[in-house]
């Protein structure tokens, strides 16, 4: 929470959102232009703490770990000009249909 909260105070405005949406999925409420800068700070954050938490002779180990899915960033993009979302739901599966492939 803290990585994603840094990079949004970094990169976005005072009136921005950070909430959490599951256990493990973040939702920003930024505003457009913030998003890309937002985003890379995040991937920045992540690999920066792979060497910073992991001794050199396990980076290797731990690149391969992150990569086979246990820490990366998947996001997806909405625009409020599609909304309403009433409900959570409703914004979850639009924001899950978001999500590039892959």
């Amino acid at each position: 929470t803290l990585m994603v909260r840094n990079a949004v105070r970094e990169y976005g405005t005072a009136e921005d959102y950070v909430g959490h949406i599951g256990p493990e999925d973040f939702v920003i409420i930024t505003q457009l232009e913030s998003v890309a800068k937002i985003r890379e700070r995040i991937e920045a954050r992540i690999q920066q703490s792979r060497e910073y938490f992991y001794p050199l002779k396990d980076r290797d180990k731990a690149r391969e770990a992150m990569e086979a899915n246990h820490l990366k960033l998947i996001s997806g993009l909405i625009d409020h000009s599609r909304g309403p979302y009433e409900t959570l739901d409703d914004l979850k599966a639009a924001l899950q249909k978001s999500i590039p492939p892959g």
